[in-house]
């Protein structure tokens, strides 16, 4: 459709300005320096943040139903694997149709708990950047980013207390309706409330101290991680540099791509580096290459051997098995 035609151009446009003026020998020459000893530590502490999400997606759907470990993390490879080969971010789809078959979860309860997990993620890049914002200057990016992130953000969490005192009273009121007898009125009213249910876990939980903690020790990772890429790679970046980078990069993750946010998240990278760190092209190019490879190859292939041994298909992402 129009949207998968959208993203497609956006990749090719942010392809075209990371990779538009390439030097392919001085590409391949810094290509062939890095250090790999950087890369598989990189490559390790991806896998584990896996690990810390799957956990902290335990807590949050403890109110809901207690699943063991091993099926969430399982899921959440799954649901990497769907991001990387499918449009539109349908692994996320994917991930909570995996766990219900798994565990019997409903589909719609777990993907609401997967939207809390991405808004739990914004807030947790809120305090990143507040951070940063510490000792660098984002009015270099125009002035605007940090008060639109912090609003944005502090806006999507507070949507969630409100939905959950007022959920009761949205499905009561509903019920009275003539049309909320028909079949297919019903179905839809069944999986909006199971969605609320999964978007309000939050607010059932006793872990909301551990929930904070393990989504503000993920930051920590993705920011090793990119510290670690930035050794590997032998660019000349500050730790403020780093969490500039992080940032940017994870902004260009929420703009329309081709699956796998191709070319944004490379664009994202190059242009942060050489506009704002003066750092040289071809080093730049690099340094986009590998960080967005280590972040997305690993998942990918894990991903994969995952999504073999679930008896799912990636068909499974319609939404269509949301339905109860």
């Amino acid at each position: 459709g129009f949207k998968f035609v959208l993203g497609l151009i956006i990749s090719l446009a942010g392809l075209f300005y990371a990779f538009g003026k390439v030097d392919f020998h001085t590409l391949w020459n810094k290509l062939q320096e890095v250090n790999f000893w950087y890369i598989s530590l990189v490559i390790f502490l991806i896998v584990f943040s896996i690990a810390v999400r799957a956990k902290r997606w335990q807590m949050l759907i403890t109110p809901l139903e207690k699943i063991s470990f091993h099926p969430l993390f399982g899921a959440t490879m799954i649901g990497y694997f769907g991001n990387g080969v499918l449009p539109f971010r349908l692994g996320e789809i994917l991930r909570a149709y995996s766990l219900n078959k798994k565990t019997g979860l409903e589909t719609s309860s777990a993907f609401g708990t997967i939207i809390l997990e991405r808004i739990l993620d914004f807030l947790g890049l809120i305090v990143l950047t507040l951070f940063i914002a510490l000792f660098y200057p984002f009015k270099a990016w125009g002035g605007n980013i940090l008060p639109i992130i912090i609003f944005t953000g502090l806006g999507a969490f507070g949507f969630i207390f409100i939905l959950e005192r007022k959920s009761a009273w949205f499905f009561d009121y509903v019920s009275q309706w003539k049309a909320a007898g028909n079949y297919r009125i019903k179905k839809i009213l069944i999986l909006l409330e199971k969605l609320i249910n999964g978007l309000t876990s939050i607010r059932k939980s006793r872990q909301l101290l551990e929930i904070t903690g393990y989504t503000l020790f993920l930051w920590v990772i993705y920011f090793a991680m990119v510290y670690f890429t930035v050794q590997a790679v032998k660019i000349d970046l500050d730790w403020t540099g780093v969490g500039v980078v992080l940032i940017s990069t994870t902004l260009a993750i929420s703009v329309p791509a081709a699956p796998g946010f191709i070319g944004t998240y490379h664009a994202a990278a190059i242009y942060v580096l050489t506009s704002l760190f003066n750092i040289q092209l071809g080093d730049a190019q690099a340094f986009a290459i590998i960080l967005h490879a280590v972040g997305f190859l690993p998942l990918l292939i894990i991903g994969f051997v995952y999504f073999l041994f679930s008896g799912i298909h990636l068909r499974d992402s319609t939404g269509k098995e949301m339905i109860p």
